[in-house]
Formats: C-alpha cells, structure tokens, sequence
C-alpha cells in the first residue's frame, strides 16, 4: 500500500497499467479477428500497438532531453550523438514493423515476409551492438565496482536474449515463407524456456519451504549466573577481568571456609 500511495511510482505504475490495458485490447481483438467473430481490417486491430508506440516514443524523447546520456566532461560529441542516433533508427525500425506488418497481412502489400520483417532484424542488431558495447566498456575498465559488475552480466543476459529472439524470428519467417511446414519449430523453444522457468520457480519454492526454521538459544543455567556476571565485568574492562576473577575466587574460598 505504500508503494501504491507513494508520488514518486504513481506515473510508472500508471504506465504500467496503461500498457497492460492496450496490450489486453490488442490481443482480444486480434483472437476475435482470426477467429472470424470481428470483421476488422487487422490495420484497425493494431491501434493499440500505435498507440503504445507513440507513447513510447514521447516518454523516450522526454529522457533524452533530461539525461545526458554517455556524455563525459570532454564533450565529445560522438558520445553524445551515440544515443540519439541509436533510438531513432530503433524508433523507425519500430514504426515501420507495426506499419508493414498489418498492410501485409491485409493484402494491401504482396512483397515476401522477408523484406516485411526487415526492421525486426534492424532492432535486433542495434540491440545486440548496445549490449556488446556495455558489456566491452565494463571489461576494460579497470577498477570493477559492484555496479559495473551488475552492469556487465546485465549486458551478457542482454546478448542472450538477442541471441534467442534471433533465433525465434528466424523459424518464424522460415515457417512464413513455407520453407518449414510446421508451427513446432517456431513455438518448441518458447515451451522449454517457460518450462525452464517453472522449474526454477518449483525448485525455489522447495528450497524457500523445506529451509529448517532457526532453534532456539540454549538459556544458561541459574548457579552460572555468577560467571557470567565475571565474564561480562571483564569484557567491559579487560585490565580488571583477572582481579575481579581473583576476588570471586577468594570469596568463595572463605565461604567455604566458614
């Protein structure tokens, strides 16, 4: 509930929704279109992916122009443009994916999915270039913080998945082109990473709930309450510790005369 209440996570947690309500609305109306139950032009079923586009879009031109992304003290402006140029060839790439794509599957555009699924490769490739990039600046540089350690393995767990949505987009263009004649290649991987996953998640909750609780400390008995009154005199001041074990000793040693 504080998270909920909090100012600073209302417009992420909005974003948050807002896309979860689109991409709601897209699938629905998409299972409807191919189903037969709606009889829309599939260039009317992306809307909401335009619209999710276009706020993207907007959201990202706001942090460019308030983060100064890879800029150093130099100046160079190289490093500034860097950026700049890689979002907009990925917001391009992006716009004419979800534009071709609908005009493709209406009939408007006969051209073969190959030339359509041009841009989904350009992203893949300026992604792939970012994360090669972040994780070659994170090993050479010299002094490896924590951070830099995160952000590397973040770049390596970045390069995977490009590695696999490659390979995901390549078996779904062979199968679009009719060079493979089943659906299996396309959907196999996706069932064994959410398989992988499961398992992950089954083999955590097993750890999480057959971890032994912790026991009890033993309480000292009631005659050892003496020394550890002694043991507590000499922690607070070593230089006494021995006088002070001296004089219970010699206490005791009169009461046992007595």
């Amino acid at each position: 509930m504080a998270l909920l209440r909090s100012r600073a996570t209302r417009p992420h947690l909005t974003a948050m929704l807002l896309k979860l309500v689109w991409c709601t609305a897209f699938l629905v109306m998409l299972c409807s279109v191919v189903d037969g139950v709606l009889q829309l032009r599939y260039i009317y079923v992306f809307v909401p992916v335009y619209i999710l586009e276009g706020t993207l879009v907007f959201r990202s031109i706001l942090n460019l122009r308030s983060k100064p992304y890879d800029t150093d003290r130099t100046g160079d402006s190289v490093r500034v443009r860097t950026p700049v140029v890689r979002f907009l060839l990925a917001a391009a790439a992006r716009a004419l994916l979800v534009l071709l794509v609908p005009l493709r599957l209406d009939g408007v555009v006969h051209c073969s999915w190959t030339l359509i699924l041009l841009p989904a490769w350009l992203l893949l490739v300026i992604e792939g270039a970012a994360a090669c990039s972040s994780a070659r600046g994170a090993a050479l540089s010299r002094g490896v913080t924590e951070r830099e350690a995160v952000d590397q393995n973040m770049a390596f767990l970045r390069i995977g998945a490009v590695v696999a949505l490659a390979w995901l987009l390549l078996t779904l263009l062979l199968r679009l082109e009719h060079v493979s004649t089943t659906w299996l290649s396309v959907f196999a991987p996706l069932f064994m990473a959410a398989a992988t996953y499961f398992c992950c998640c089954c083999c955590i909750c097993t750890l999480l709930v057959s971890a032994s609780d912790p026991k009890p400390r033993d309480v000292p008995p009631t005659n050892a309450s003496a020394s550890v009154k002694d043991t507590a005199r000499s922690e607070r001041d070593p230089l006494l510790g021995e006088a002070a074990c001296a004089s219970s000793y010699g206490s005791e040693g009169l009461a046992a005369e007595v």
